[in-house]
């Protein structure tokens, strides 16, 4: 049996069938810190990477997200632009993706599941829209077929749930750029969340600064203080060069209830923030601090 062959079977038999919808915006807490991030270079570019040797496939680009040596999922492409992501080997003992973020396309009579083009600071987590979970593999193609609209896209975020040889359940992206002939599909970067069952922002990296010391890197996010609190705290936001950013204050079900920052933020100075506990009931929150290259969480109690 030929690759493409191999493929046309793959994507038929896909079992990503039945989507857990949750309610929308629904999101849970992060928990700060625990964000595994990597940055491939150069980019992992999806190329002509598909092999098969009895409908397995067995050559592709990895992606090992928690960087144990036992890669969760596997991108590859036959030569005719399709494109799939799988198991390496399926097993009760390996890693394996268990969930993507997007939508089932039903197409010559079966249902295809193409990824959702998620934007930066989407939640993925069990209670996001659209988490398609089962056993398999997802598929998509930009040749002729593009209905997510991936090649007006440009670049996106991929959102995946997996599973690790623990049982432990893990959210996670991917952000990838299609070109707009439907081409070429490129990885620039990946992470994903160490805290089993908690949601993964999309774009978050968890690389932020030390307390003391020069801001190395794209920005420093302090926690808020104090925390709990009941009329106010603060927390501060350092950026690594000028650029727009917007802090806000989110609640359980992903609300927007307060934005701390919507503007021009300059680089080599301490922006302080200032949270209004007289404005919220009690209860946890999310304040998410999102610049052109970072975007960081941390948690806040308010406590009447």
């Amino acid at each position: 049996m030929d690759a493409n062959a191999t493929l046309d079977t793959l994507l038929k038999n896909a079992t990503w069938y039945s989507a857990a919808a949750g309610a929308a915006g629904l999101i849970a807490l992060p928990a700060s810190g625990q964000i595994v991030y990597t940055n491939p270079e150069p980019d992992l570019e999806i190329v002509d990477t598909f092999e098969s040797v009895k409908g397995s496939v067995i050559a592709g680009v990895d992606i090992d997200f928690d960087g144990d040596g036992n890669p969760e999922i596997i991108f590859a492409e036959a030569n005719n632009g399709e494109y799939l992501l799988t198991d390496l080997s399926p097993g009760d003992s390996d890693d394996f993706v268990s969930g993507v973020f997007g939508a089932l396309v039903p197409y010559g009579g079966n249902n295809y599941a193409y990824f959702a083009p998620l934007s930066a600071g989407a939640a993925v987590s069990s209670l996001a829209e659209n988490l398609i979970t089962g056993y398999g593999i997802a598929t998509f193609t930009f040749l002729g077929s593009d209905p997510l609209n991936w090649t007006t896209s440009g670049e996106s975020f991929i959102g995946v749930q997996f599973t690790l040889d623990t049982g432990n359940v893990h959210y996670a992206w991917l952000r990838v750029e299609v070109d707009a002939e439907g081409e070429q599909l490129t990885i620039k970067d990946y992470a994903f969340n160490a805290t089993p069952d908690e949601l993964i922002i999309a774009g978050a990296t968890g690389v932020s600064n030390e307390a003391d010391g020069p801001l190395i890197g794209t920005h420093r996010l302090s926690s808020v203080y104090p925390n709990p609190f009941d009329v106010e705290a603060q927390l501060t936001l350092e950026v690594g060069e000028t650029q727009e950013v917007d802090v806000a204050v989110y609640n359980l079900l992903g609300r927007r209830v307060a934005t701390l920052a919507s503007r021009e933020l300059s680089a080599g100075q301490v922006h302080t923030f200032t949270l209004d506990g007289r404005a919220l009931p009690s209860g946890l929150y999310v304040v998410r601090a999102q610049g052109n290259a970072f975007s960081e969480t941390v948690r806040v109690t308010v406590a009447h």
